[in-house]
């Protein structure tokens, strides 16, 4: 059970990794969003995502073992 756990935190870093990585390099997207550099915003973004994604995998588990 612990092992599914890892698999799908790892499998959502890497697909936000890559996620970030192509929307970077997009050249439509602006340099700035509202004076902010748009790489940065991204960053946080996918952390805040990331974030989530482990909290609701542990929540999952929580309530499958009880």
């Amino acid at each position: 059970m612990v092992n599914n756990r890892v698999k799908i935190l790892f499998l959502a870093g890497l697909g936000l990794m890559l996620f970030y990585r192509i929307l970077d390099r997009l050249p439509f997207i602006p340099e700035t969003i509202f004076s902010f550099d748009t790489s940065k915003i991204l960053k946080i973004i996918a952390g805040l995502i990331f974030i989530f994604i482990a909290f609701w995998t542990y929540r999952k588990s929580k309530k499958s073992s009880l």
